[in-house]
């Protein structure tokens, strides 16, 4: 059996509509009960700042929770190293996703700043639907595909026949702007600092690639 395969490339491009705010906190002490306690306290005082900031409590997913043992190194008087216990760390990855709202991403930063938790922040802009996005990407990619298999076997004098095969790698698709917003709080944002200015954050390109293969009748 003649067969023609295409290997096509769907393209989109999407604006974003979501913020998502990855929140990273830890609390590192010699006492494992205590590090935890620690920990959960900072938790607390979180939870009070995102629900001042008009974010409630449930809209705060956590991505992670871990205690580990923590070493330095030391070196003693005849130069050997050894490992010296700091504590046991405890914790937290923790994502917040929101409509884009500047003004709620502003009272997000500030009261979490506010609320001395030493959280790290890492802002990112995504678009909501991924499952619509997705489909739109294969359905272009299928137009594509079809497109230049009815051109190749027309320039070769040839008819397309039945779709005999697809090729896909249903991997992750990564919707995230190129635009990013990083800080180390709690210094980054003060108390009565002004806000950032309206965002427009710059589209998302996402592409993704699928092989095709047709009978030639």
């Amino acid at each position: 059996m003649r067969t023609i395969t295409i290997k096509s490339k769907g393209s989109i491009k999407i604006s974003p509509d979501q913020a998502e705010v990855q929140l990273s906190l830890s609390s590192t002490k010699k006492d494992y009960a205590k590090a935890v306690s620690t920990e959960n306290e900072k938790l607390q005082r979180l939870q009070g700042a995102c629900q001042s900031a008009g974010i409630e409590w449930d809209q705060v997913k956590a991505a992670s929770f871990d205690v580990s043992t923590e070493y330095h190194s030391e070196r003693d008087k005849n130069d050997n190293y050894h490992r010296v216990f700091d504590g046991y760390c405890a914790s937290h990855e923790l994502v917040i996703r929101f409509p884009l709202d500047t003004a709620l991403l502003n009272r997000a930063l500030s009261e979490i700043s506010m609320a001395d938790t030493g959280t790290e922040i890492e802002v990112k802009f995504t678009f909501a639907d991924q499952d619509g996005a997705a489909r739109a990407l294969l359905k272009d990619a299928a137009v594509k595909a079809r497109e230049k298999a009815q051109i190749l076997c027309d320039a070769a004098g040839a008819e397309l026949g039945q779709l005999q095969t697809i090729d896909y790698n249903w991997g992750e698709l990564r919707l995230y702007s190129e635009m990013t917003f990083e800080d180390c709080m709690p210094d980054a944002v003060p108390a009565g600092a002004a806000g950032m200015p309206e965002l427009n954050p710059e589209d998302i390109d996402v592409s993704d690639t699928v092989t095709f293969v047709w009978e030639l009748a």
